[in-house]
This record gives structure tokens, C-alpha cells and sequence, in this order.
């Protein structure tokens, strides 16, 4: 029993059991065609045309048993071939920004897996410079980064994913906070207060646009840096200073801190080069980007 034997079968059903209809869209002459029929008959025991009547050949029971199986295996086969034809690499490469709330970039990858378990993913986090280097090297198929950092570079697409707001973000045993709770707070307030930034080199397109907005309303900002947040929510912890986060980093799940919404907002995104070959990473955007435009 071969393929060949399997499509000639499939087609002289599909031609209404017309050997004459079967040989013309196969470009086979009608014995050659009766000949590979016959001996897939003999292959698997069973008649599966009943030819008595040579006008008005039919399709007996096995036969029509056979054409349904061989009809859902090769339907499930081109699914299968052509799923394997689209993932010419089994390997997609996430990153994202060190220091950022990357849930949303997990949140896809995971869905990505679930659907496709046959495919590699690895997922990275690094600062803005080694993010923004790997990309261009194409050492990552795809980053979700502040759409400001990458936008505009040749032959890189994108698709936006997340639009928030900046806040000042203080502690509730803040000096200011009683005047906070009055509704009588603004961000000049703060205006003489430390203001704890993670390290301008570590995240720098966050830091311009914070210190240009500060500025912007008269402030001299005094910052003190870290190069790690955890350190900066707990000095936020203590009572004093203040910072600007956003809901994606950390805001939201510290309810003791207490925030003012500024007139700043910002975009993340996806990104992605043109001229990528990588399947998985078509297949990604496909199934996960694509999809929700």
C-alpha cells in the first residue's frame, strides 16, 4: 500500500466513483489507475470498488469504511505538514526590560505554549542597552520594550500591547500624606523632596521622560538613584521621598503606598524585525498579536 495508491482512491470517490473523471484530473490513463486500485484492494484484503458494472462502478461497504479513514488521516497529515512547514525553527526568543513588570510578555508566551508545545521558548530580561543590542543582532526574535526606545528603526515593526499613566508615588506615613488624605496634595509639594529613580544608565528613556516632565513645572529634582526597585519601595517603605512608578512597576501591588496621577503617560510594546525568517516567530504573531489588532 502506497500514498500514490491512497490519492487515487480518494480522488475516484471524490470524482462521484468515476474511474473516467479520476484519470483525467489525475493525468492517469484509466488502467494504470485500475491497476493501482486493484492492488490496494489486494493490500489490504478487502474490494473496495465493486466494478461489476463498469458504467456504474460503487464504492462497497469496506470501501466506503476505507475512504473515510483514509480521508481524516489525510486531512490530519496536510494539517500536520503544513503546521511543520510553517516552524522551520522549533526555538522563539522573548526578552524584556530588567526592572519592568513583564506579566503581560509572560501572559503571551504562555498562551503561545499551551497552543504550541512543540516549540523552544525562552524568555530574558536585560537592561535597555543589552536589550536594544540583542535586538539588532538578532540574538531575541521579538522584545517588549518602551515603544519610544525602538520606534521608528528600519526594517522593525510593532504592535502597541499597553498605554498607562506615570504617578508620584509616596509612602502613607509620608509627611504629606495627611494633606493627601484632605484632597489638598499636589505634585509641587513635592517639589524640595528626594526623589528615588532607578539608576538613569539602567533605564534612561524612563529617566529623560520623568525629568523632563519635573522640570517642565519648575522643578530642580533631587534624585538618589538604585539600581534595583526593591530598594526604592523600601525606602519609599520608610516614610520619606518620593518616586515616580507606574501600575506596571510595582504600584499596584504595594496598598500602602499612596500616589498622585501625573500628566505623563507612556506606551509598551512588541518588536520585531521585517526581515526575520524565523516560523515560530510568525506563528507567534499569528496567533497572539494578530489577532487582537
Amino acid at each position: 500500500m502506497t500514498d500514490l495508491e491512497i490519492r487515487y482512491f480518494l480522488e475516484i470517490v471524490n470524482q462521484g466513483v468515476s474511474f473516467t473523471r479520476a484519470s483525467q484530473a489525475l493525468y492517469v490513463s484509466q488502467p494504470a489507475l485500475t491497476k493501482h486500485i486493484n492492488t490496494l484492494s489486494k493490500s489490504l484484503g478487502v474490494k473496495l470498488i465493486n466494478t461489476s458494472n463498469k458504467s456504474a462502478p460503487v464504492l462497497t461497504p469496506e470501501g466506503k469504511l476505507f475512504y473515510q479513514f483514509f480521508s481524516e488521516c489525510t486531512e490530519k497529515f496536510e494539517k500536520t505538514l503544513m503546521k511543520a512547514k510553517n516552524i522551520e525553527s522549533n526555538e522563539l526568543r522573548l526578552a524584556g526590560i530588567t526592572h519592568w513588570d513583564n506579566s503581560i510578555l509572560l501572559s503571551y508566551k504562555n498562551k503561545f505554549a499551551a497552543l504550541h508545545p512543540e516549540i523552544n521558548i525562552s524568555l530574558v530580561t536585560c537592561g535597555f542597552k543589552e536589550l536594544q543590542s540583542g535586538f539588532l543582532d538578532n540574538q531575541y526574535d521579538l522584545v517588549f520594550t518602551l515603544t519610544d526606545q525602538l520606534s521608528g528603526m528600519t526594517n522593525t515593526a510593532m504592535h502597541e500591547i499597553y498605554r498607562s499613566q506615570w504617578f508620584l508615588a509616596f509612602s502613607s506615613s509620608h509627611p504629606l500624606a495627611e494633606k493627601a488624605d484632605k484632597g489638598t496634595l499636589s505634585i509641587a509639594d513635592f517639589k524640595n523632596d528626594v526623589f528615588y529613580m532607578v539608576d538613569r544608565y539602567t533605564i534612561p528613556f524612563i529617566w529623560e521622560n520623568v525629568d523632563v516632565y519635573l522640570k517642565s513645572l519648575g522643578f530642580a529634582p533631587n534624585y538618589k538613584y538604585y539600581s534595583d526597585m526593591n530598594n526604592i519601595i523600601i525606602n519609599l517603605q520608610q516614610g520619606s521621598g518620593c518616586s515616580v512608578l507606574t501600575d506596571m512597576l510595582y504600584l499596584r501591588d504595594y496598598h500602602q503606598l499612596k500616589y498622585i496621577p501625573m500628566e505623563l503617560f507612556f506606551s509598551s510594546s512588541f518588536f520585531w524585525n521585517n526581515n526575520n525568517t524565523n516560523k515560530a516567530l510568525q506563528l507567534f504573531l499569528e496567533t497572539c498579536v494578530h489577532d487582537r489588532k
